[in-house]
């Protein structure tokens, strides 16, 4: 059975409402603050990403583990035998992370600008989300290229 990556994204995109409608209010309640703490929020939310690598390394280990049992490692096209819940975890992490930093962010270009550029808050948190995404992108192609050098496969 073939997954749309739409759903795995809804199932992130859930999470990160529940988050930020659920969970963060709570948070602010148990700490008795009438506003979160921006710079609180966007920690928490690194240390959540700290877990989803080490999941989704996990994930990648059984997959090469079930790649191995099956045969298939000369056959890259081919479906592997996995459940789609093998990612769940890995994409409810990224949407409690998402609804973590991007209220953090918001809080605290809230608190650190002029009420006149407020107009670009919503901008400027995604354009550090992308700025994030795009070093992401450079690392793996660092890691690979400096893996070639060294006569390793990565």
């Amino acid at each position: 059975m073939v997954v749309p990556l739409t759903a795995l994204l809804a199932v992130s995109r859930l999470s990160d409402v529940a988050t930020t409608q659920f969970l963060l209010p709570l948070l602010n309640r148990m700490l008795k603050l009438e506003k979160g703490i921006p710079k609180v929020k966007i920690t928490i939310g690194l240390f959540i990403s700290i877990l989803c690598c080490i999941t989704a390394a996990e994930v990648e280990a059984h997959r090469l583990k079930v790649v191995e049992k099956n045969n298939l490692i000369n056959y890259p096209y081919d479906i592997v035998p996995m459940s789609i819940f093998w990612l769940f975890s890995q994409f409810i992490l990224l949407g409690v992370i998402d609804g973590l930093a991007s209220d953090g962010l918001d809080d605290f270009f809230d608190d650190h600008v002029p009420s006149i550029m407020r107009i670009y808050k919503h901008l400027s948190s995604e354009s550090v989300f992308e700025a994030g995404s795009l070093l992401s992108a450079l690392l793996v192609v660092i890691a690979a290229e400096t893996s070639k050098l060294a006569g390793t496969q990565s």
